[in-house]
């Protein structure tokens, strides 16, 4: 188990401030866990923790939250002997943190959407860890630990163990033929005893033998009496992992607009507070999809609501044959997110990237990113993360890469890369019949000092282009170029939209 020393070696040095590190926990339980001595810790405001763990949590692939759930250990202890070990075993982020006790870093971690229940390559999954170095604590001779230090310890172990609890883990999962229960046990730690009963765990009858005293035995044979779920009786609601207080049902599991915290880091990608950056352009909102929280932003609020539901067609692909299930039942419009293609199937979004292929809207590298992202729709506002826009420019290289395509490589990237406004990466000036283009002609173009959109390659292109710019500058009207397969994405969908009998509610106040 890795020491309070390795957590000391590994972050204290490079400690960043609470408003600094942007720790995506609630202040009021940040302020909690640093004042009580048993919970805290440092470990939660390293460098390694920010700059890897809470960058690393950007979009995934399609139809998965894979890639948030498989950040290793090793980053927040990247010199740690026991790094390749890690690798070698899968062990991941809520591994180590629940192995660690680091509270702190649990709540982050499973507000950040980890998944509570991760096993490692032997099939061991958080409370299992969390669980079983607390059996080494109450097992470690006082001579050895000092009774507080060891008091402490259990504390901490007993909060992340209550965390992953109240998110629904499967409290009867068996590792070896040990179950949670029977850590717990072994570790005399009532008060998750008590939970894992009122959450469904299962008394296995040998389970009473772990306590050497009668006076324990009757103690754990009167909380199986007490808090065990009775047949038929459901387990307690989970906990929203927002940490508002409220079980999910009552908070993020309602439909509504749910604000982003302002303390977190923005959404964009960028190593400022979200009230920092994008918040003085666009208010962001979360939803619950199923298994964490997605950050998304909401452009459309004080339009028409034809507009917007023009919009939500869009975006959930709300026509012809894409408005149907696999099954073949029709999907319900009003059931989607504020959120482009989220919850939308993988086979609906395949059907729909062969339908641009077979038309020739879309550039073959920008169709060969879709069918591992979900393709951008250029909305005009700092919405796209950086992590999105990485995993989908990475998506070009290696389609560039594979060799399937003669043109050159600068040709490619102009044609499907992504920049962070979720338009192209190789922008044009937009100075009048300038025409230059960024990285070939100039190496990276201004931007407009007001509205930070609109690239120019100079100074003198900008003046001259300001008698255009100005009505659009910094307003809700003003987009970015798109690319040319965006473009014909868009068109596309308008065009199908016209054939929808709704058409003419959704345009009656758009155009």
């Amino acid at each position: 188990m890795p020491t309070d020393a390795s957590i000391e070696s590994a972050s204290t040095s490079n400690n960043l401030s609470y408003r600094k590190s942007h720790i995506m926990v609630p202040e009021h339980i940040v302020q909690e866990v640093m004042d009580d001595p048993r919970f805290s810790t440092d470990l939660a405001f390293s460098t390694n923790a920010f700059n890897h763990a809470r960058h690393a949590v950007r979009n995934p692939p399609l139809g998965t939250h894979s890639s948030v759930n498989k950040i290793g250990a090793d980053y927040l202890f990247p010199n740690s002997p026991r790094a390749d070990k890690w690798r070698r075993e899968r062990h991941f982020l809520l591994h180590i943190v629940a192995e660690l006790g680091d509270v702190l870093l649990a709540y982050e971690y499973l507000r950040l959407g980890l998944d509570p229940d991760i096993k490692d390559l032997h099939g061991r999954t958080p409370i299992w860890f969390a669980l079983q170095a607390a059996v080494k604590v109450h097992t470690t001779p006082d001579n050895v630990m000092a009774p507080q230090e060891k008091v402490n310890r259990l504390a901490r172990y007993t909060r992340v163990a209550r965390l992953l609890i109240e998110q629904h883990i499967d409290v009867n999962q068996s590792h070896d033929g040990v179950t949670p229960l029977i850590l717990a046990c072994k570790a005399r730690d009532w008060e998750t005893i008590s939970l894992l009963l009122e959450h469904g765990a299962i008394k296995n009858f040998a389970t009473k033998t772990y306590f050497s005293t009668d006076k324990h035995r009757k103690k754990f044979m009167e909380l199986v009496s007490t808090k065990s779920l009775t047949e038929g009786q459901e387990r307690p609601a989970r906990v929203c992992p927002c940490w508002s207080g409220k079980v999910l049902p009552e908070c993020h599991g309602i439909q509504g607009r749910h604000p982003y915290p302002l303390s977190f880091l923005c959404v964009c990608g960028s190593k400022k507070s979200h009230e920092s950056c994008c918040a003085r352009k666009t208010p962001v909102f979360e939803y619950w999809e199923g298994t964490h929280l997605v950050p998304y932003s909401l452009t459309t609020a004080d339009k028409p609501a034809s507009y917007q539901k023009l919009g939500r067609a869009m975006q959930s692909l709300y026509f012809g044959k894409f408005k149907y299930r696999p099954d073949g039942t029709l999907r319900d419009l009003d059931s989607f997110p504020d959120v482009p293609f989220a919850a939308l199937d993988n086979v609906t979004l395949e059907m729909f990237r062969q339908e641009m292929i077979k038309l020739n809207l879309v550039d073959p590298a920008f169709a060969y990113a879709m069918s591992k992202y979900r393709f951008p729709l250029n909305a005009g506002v700092r919405n796209w993360k950086t992590g999105q826009q990485v995993n989908w420019n990475r998506t070009v290289d290696e389609y560039i890469a594979s060799g399937v395509d003669s043109r050159p490589v600068f040709e490619i990237e102009r044609a499907a890369k992504i920049g962070q406004w979720g338009g192209p990466l190789v922008r044009e000036c937009e100075g009048p019949e300038c025409g230059k283009l960024e990285f070939r002609d100039v190496q990276k173009m201004l931007k407009c000092s007001r509205c930070h959109i609109t690239p120019y390659c100079s100074k003198e292109c900008q003046t001259a282009d300001w008698k255009n710019h100005k009505s659009l500058c910094g307003t809700e009207n003003q987009i970015t170029p798109f690319l040319p397969s965006q473009d014909n994405i868009n068109n596309y969908m308008i065009k199908e939209l016209s054939k929808e009998p709704e058409y003419k509610e959704y345009m009656s106040n758009w155009e």
